[in-house]
């Protein structure tokens, strides 16, 4: 199966479903890196080790499976 990733460019589906999401939505890339301490594939003690270090809090969220 492929794996699904960040798109390389915003394509005109990608802007239409952001404005149905939001009005005059603008879109950013947000640089994402692991940390040296990470574990692969354990997202949840990831997250509630860097908001332990860095404040914050946790968000849940579900990925649109296909299928």
């Amino acid at each position: 199966m492929k794996r699904e990733t960040t798109p390389i460019r915003v394509t005109d589906k990608i802007m239409e479903l952001c404005s149905e999401i939001v009005l005059d939505a603008v879109l950013e890339y947000v640089p994402v890196a692991a940390q040296e301490w990470s574990l692969s594939s354990e997202c949840f003690p990831n997250v509630e080790r860097m908001v332990q270090e860095n404040g914050g809090s946790r968000s849940m969220g579900e990925y649109p499976r296909r299928g």
